[in-house]
C-alpha cells in the first residue's frame, strides 16, 4: 500500500502523506520515503493533510521512520529537534 507521494521536489522534498502510519507499516513508510529520498538529497516537509491516523510520537521514533530523519538530517548537518514531552 502506498502512505506516502512526492508533491513537490523543487527547493526540498515535499512529501504528502496518506492514511494510517503506525509500527505495523514502518517499514512499508520507511522504503518509500527512502527511496524519494535517496533519489533527490534534499530536505523533507510531510504534508499531513491526507493523513488520517499517526502513532503516537515515541512509538513512531522508535520505527525506521525516525532513522531516515536522522539520515536526512545527518547529510545536511542538521540536528533533528527534541520530540519529548
Amino acid at each position: 500500500m502506498q502512505y506516502v507521494k512526492l508533491i513537490s521536489a523543487e527547493d526540498k522534498l515535499v512529501i504528502a502523506l496518506y492514511g494510517e502510519i503506525d509500527s505495523a507499516v514502518s517499514d512499508d513508510f520507511y522504503a518509500q520515503v527512502s527511496a524519494i529520498y535517496n533519489h533527490d538529497k534534499k530536505d523533507i516537509v510531510f504534508d499531513c493533510s491526507a493523513l488520517t491516523f499517526i502513532e503516537n510520537i515515541q512509538a513512531f521514533k522508535a520505527g525506521r521512520a525516525h532513522l531516515l530523519a536522522q539520515k536526512c538530517a545527518a547529510a545536511h548537518k542538521k540536528a533533528l529537534p527534541d520530540m519529548r514531552a
